[in-house]
């Protein structure tokens, strides 16, 4: 578990367990883990879980039962739901997105190509994905 990087006493925290739940000695027991037995832990709340989440996902691993961020529709991102149906929809040119991680393939021109697409809606979708540390893809220069 040290592996994750986490605060010392978070580690220790997971490796304890609860009563309910056995503790977990290696990455390998910590993703068989739920969000719900995780937070049953004793001192293992929100911003704990949240962590715990965020050092996985950079080894490109998830909690039990958890879909990859990159595997969740674009409705998870919390846009309006005309922004939400335009990604959806692309145009001619430009396929649309259906995921979050199908979303961040495109550049910030080719959102903005999209039929009623603005800076505005733009600056909504940036924000959103930044939010869960995402951005767009960044356009080429030579």
């Amino acid at each position: 578990l040290f592996e994750l990087g986490l605060e010392y006493d978070l580690t220790l925290r997971l490796k304890c367990g609860s009563k309910d739940v056995s503790g977990s000695d290696t990455i390998g027991q910590l993703i068989q883990k739920t969000e719900k037995e995780l937070l049953s832990i004793f001192m293992v709340g929100p911003v704990s879980l949240k962590k715990i989440k965020a050092a996985l996902f950079l080894k490109n691993l998830f909690l039990k039962n958890e879909v990859s961020l990159l595997e969740q529709d674009i409705g998870e991102l919390g846009l309006d739901k005309e922004i939400t149906f335009i990604l959806r929809l692309g145009n001619r040119y430009i396929r649309g997105s259906s995921t979050i991680g199908q979303l961040i393939q495109k550049t910030e021109e080719e959102v903005l190509s999209l039929l009623r697409i603005g800076l505005v809606s733009l600056k909504k979708i940036k924000t959103a994905l930044s939010e869960k540390g995402l951005a767009l893809k960044a356009l080429r220069k030579f």
